[in-house]
């Protein structure tokens, strides 16, 4: 596929399943169908880099930590990676904390842990700095959402179908 939007044009082999801007809004991070994660750079929109043989099936969703440091991704193949975006290196790839394929990824705004939803039900609360699994959360949901108040403190409650992470009271 080739498209062309706003002076950009990129071809993927298949479908573009997320997007994501970095919080600094250098870049765009895309995961789609060919098990590829794309880096485009906002200013000249471009394709700075394509990470390839980081998923062996589809790459469902991408998400940066605030600073721009980080890039997570998950993907159909069950497999969460953490990578380094200025390096365009893989910090760490967990192949073996979920289940069944991982639909989110999604950073604390202070960017201290990376919180990862699945389709087997589970969260895991992982630590950014020593890259290890510091909570598991089982049979509470696929989609996260983190509270503008949210800081270091781990609490999930329902909303709906949905788990917050939010600050505690």
């Amino acid at each position: 596929y080739q498209r062309r939007v706003h002076g950009l044009t990129l071809t993927f082999i298949e479908w573009v399943w997320t997007v994501a801007f970095s919080g600094d809004g250098k870049y765009l991070a895309s995961g789609s169908a060919d098990k590829t994660i794309s880096l485009i750079d906002i200013a000249s929109l471009t394709r700075v880099h394509q990470f390839n043989g980081y998923h062996t099936d589809y790459v469902l969703t991408v998400n940066f930590s605030a600073d721009g440091k980080y890039l997570a991704t998950g993907g159909m193949d069950n497999r969460v990676n953490l990578i380094l975006v200025e390096q365009r290196q893989l910090l760490k790839a967990f192949t073996d904390i979920h289940q069944e394929s991982v639909s989110t990824v999604l950073f604390s705004p202070n960017g201290k842990y990376l919180i990862t939803g699945s389709k087997d039900l589970s969260v895991k609360i992982i630590g950014v700095s020593n890259q290890q699994v510091v909570r598991h959360l089982i049979n509470v949901c696929t989609c996260l959402l983190y509270t503008s108040d949210a800081a270091d403190d781990l609490l999930c409650v329902d909303l709906g179908g949905r788990r917050i992470i939010k600050k505690k009271k």
